[in-house]
């Protein structure tokens, strides 16, 4: 019985930390160097494209037609990092991570590869690991879970200080009334679309958006003011927002397939300003992911 107890209490030990040594690993990178993949083992994957910080000088800077942004999305790096650490926290379990490691300036991995990379052949390479390795992720989830749930994370530095959660809906149509929202134009275009699809219901669609069971309102009761949540449907007048870009509308089902969506873009005040901040909200919003992703989704996250 002595015997028992003993093999138990060290196969208990070893296998925490079997976890946490998974969970302090670097992930594998790609060929170029630049990108970073952290394997996990839930229907969830979050990329982070703008936090880069290396800067090659052999990598041309883009210079090509078009609007070309260059500013990082400070600390959506740290972010991402605590958050996977409060999903193993709070439920053992690790969501997916993809990290471009270059600098915006370098290459924009949320654009289309003509303006991501204005030619260059090493940005070029980049951007096709990054995709390659979200892609990979869906591809582990699909083996053992017919759908899952990515996030596009990013910072914005608007003057008001909301989390802007894009689901590839313009300000101007999340201003419509719901039953106009509701309609299958909308409906075909989100990165909702499987979700809705799959319940049969439209009127689910602006529940999810932003009735008091979306990710939204449920951040909102976390204390982080929301756009689209219940208490603000939608930017006012021309208030600036973010809906999501070409990452989001690739690996979300507004594309096809069985991934939804949504791009997170995280404010400054109480979100990012500071470690302490950072973590907190990790842990808010870990806890807001498992609880609508186990009610929509019918995930088993919690041990």
């Amino acid at each position: 019985m002595i015997l028992k107890k003993v093999f138990l209490i060290i196969l208990f030990f070893s296998v925490i930390g079997s976890a946490q040594s998974v969970l302090s690993e670097h992930g594998r990178f790609s060929e170029s160097g630049f990108v970073e993949y952290l394997p996990g083992n839930i229907p969830l994957i979050i990329s982070v494209p703008h936090d880069g910080e290396k800067l090659p000088a052999a990598i041309p800077d883009r210079s090509c037609d078009g609007d070309i942004h260059t500013v990082a999305d400070r600390y959506t790096q740290e972010m991402s990092m605590a958050i996977r650490k409060a999903f193993f926290d709070k439920t053992g379990k690790l969501p997916f991570v993809i990290i471009n490691h270059l600098r915006r300036k370098k290459v924009d991995v949320n654009r289309d590869i003509q303006e991501a990379a204005c030619g260059g052949k090493t940005a070029e390479l980049v951007w096709e690991e990054y995709h390659s390795y979200v892609d990979s992720a869906k591809e582990e989830i699909l083996k053992y879970s017919k759908k899952g749930f990515y996030i596009d994370l990013h910072a914005h530095n608007h003057v008001e200080q909301f989390l802007e959660l894009g689901y590839l809906l313009d300000a101007e149509e999340l201003q419509l009334d719901n039953k106009d929202l509701e309609d299958d134009l909308f409906i075909d275009k989100s990165s909702l679309r499987n979700l809705v699809t799959s319940i049969g219901k439209k009127q689910i669609f602006t529940e999810l958006i932003s009735g008091p069971s979306s990710i939204g309102s449920l951040l909102e009761a976390a204390g982080y003011p929301t756009i689209p949540s219940t208490t603000h449907r939608a930017p006012v007048g021309s208030q600036p927002f973010f809906r999501g870009g070409y990452s989001l509308n690739r690996h979300s089902s507004a594309n096809g397939g069985t991934f939804d969506g949504i791009q997170i873009e995280t404010n400054m005040e109480n979100v990012r300003d500071g470690s302490r901040n950072i973590n907190k909200f990790a842990g808010n919003l870990t806890e807001v992911l498992v609880k609508f992703l186990e009610h929509y989704y019918g995930f088993h996250i919690k041990n």
